[in-house]
């Protein structure tokens, strides 16, 4: 009888412990309250990375109920140091995912890359929000890439915070997604308090 259920009893443990060792990992896996990610071709260095989360820690609150204000700064770089082939393509599509579907509500991008998206038909859904919808303060010519007389990116090479993140880099901009789920109550939370961040970072160009 041990012989004929053998391999179901065993089927059944494999697939109760690999339940089970999925759901601790979901578990211990850190959660975050908000999200930046950096996409072009410069590299972060760790140290850049902690500064910048250190720096925007102030701003940052609890919206997970985990007793911790975490901010996760990711980077999608575009330097295919080995040629390798489709190496661009699989980070434009990791890129695109993340757009349409990732945590990020905050992008620093390349002008190149900003006119790119910027100018992305999308049908009658805007891509990123005009700065007008988030930011609190005019946004001066020189400083703003528009469309349709809305700015949707703003050059934020001479942030402070970034400055003193150790951020050197002569063509970077900031872009805020739109909430895209207007019923989640969560990913508007992050939003919100991915805005504040945003701001923390163009705080004292201007």
């Amino acid at each position: 009888m041990w012989y004929y259920y053998k391999w179901y009893v065993i089927g059944i443990l494999a697939v109760a412990l690999f339940a089970a060792f999925t759901i601790g990992q979901c578990a211990m896996r850190e959660k975050f309250d908000a999200t930046i990610t950096y996409a072009g071709d410069m590299v972060f260095s760790e140290n850049n990375i902690a500064k910048i989360e250190e720096n925007l820690a102030p701003v940052m609150e609890d919206i997970n109920g985990d007793d911790k204000q975490n901010l996760k700064f990711q980077q999608i770089n575009f330097v295919n140091a080995n040629n390798s082939a489709g190496y661009d393509s699989a980070m434009q599509t990791k890129l695109d995912a993340e757009l349409q579907a990732g945590d990020t509500f905050v992008y620093l991008v390349s002008k190149d890359m900003a006119n790119t998206w910027i100018n992305r038909d999308m049908g009658d859904m805007e891509v990123f929000s005009p700065a007008e919808e988030w930011l609190q303060k005019d946004v001066p010519p020189e400083l703003a890439i528009v469309r349709n007389d809305k700015t949707y990116a703003v050059k934020v090479t001479d942030s402070p915070l970034l400055k003193n993140s150790d951020v050197v880099h002569e063509d970077l901009y900031l872009m805020v997604r739109p909430l895209y789920d207007a019923d989640n109550t969560e990913k508007a939370e992050a939003r919100r308090v991915s805005i504040k961040a945003a701001e923390a970072i163009i705080n004292g160009i201007w």
